[in-house]
């Protein structure tokens, strides 16, 4: 999440924006633990956000997740040749806000969603659960995530892993595999 944008759209700090996003209430939203109401209670005690702002971050998901062009067409080309699936932890909110603007469900073949699923990256369970989810082989899964922690998790499950670090070196990194 791009704290610093949304804080600045919200008219909240970057530090509590950060200190949310940590929060274990945050956390428990993403695994589907609470609901929404319970989260949206919990977000109005950091910086007292008002209603006001509840529904700009439920109707502008791209406040906090930056749609890139390339890495969308990325996607949609290569689904022609393989299986893509998302893998996301995330909560309704954000995914059912983004889905209705980039109908994910038909992009990917199949969304494993933590809220959905309950388990959370990088845990080591959730790789396995995901293994079974979509019926996939370690050593025939290839794993994208910008977060290396989340890198980490996967290749000790012995998935083959591509830290994101920006939409030319994923093209690059993809391009060295033969993959584009």
């Amino acid at each position: 999440m791009n704290c610093s944008h949304f804080a600045n759209k919200l008219d909240i700090s970057v530090e509590n924006c950060k200190n949310f996003i940590e929060d274990d209430e945050f956390k428990k939203f993403e695994l589907g633990i609470i609901d929404e109401k319970e989260f949206l209670d919990q977000l109005s005690k950091y910086d007292n956000i008002e209603q006001e702002q509840i529904k700009i971050i439920k109707d502008q998901p791209l406040l906090k997740f930056s749609l890139r062009q390339k890495t969308y067409e990325i996607i949609q080309h290569l689904r022609n040749k393989y299986n893509i699936y998302l893998l996301s932890n995330t909560n309704p909110i954000d995914f059912l806000a983004i889905d209705r603007w980039l109908d994910l469900r038909k992009i990917f073949k199949k969304c494993y969603l933590t809220y959905e699923q309950h388990y959370l990256k990088p845990s080591i369970e959730i790789y396995k659960h995901a293994e079974v989810f979509f019926g996939i082989k370690p050593n025939n899964t290839l794993f994208l995530d910008d977060k290396i922690e989340n890198i980490r998790g996967a290749e000790k499950c012995g998935w083959t892993t591509i830290h994101v670090k920006s939409e030319g070196q994923l093209i690059e990194k993809l391009q060295e595999k033969n993959i584009i």
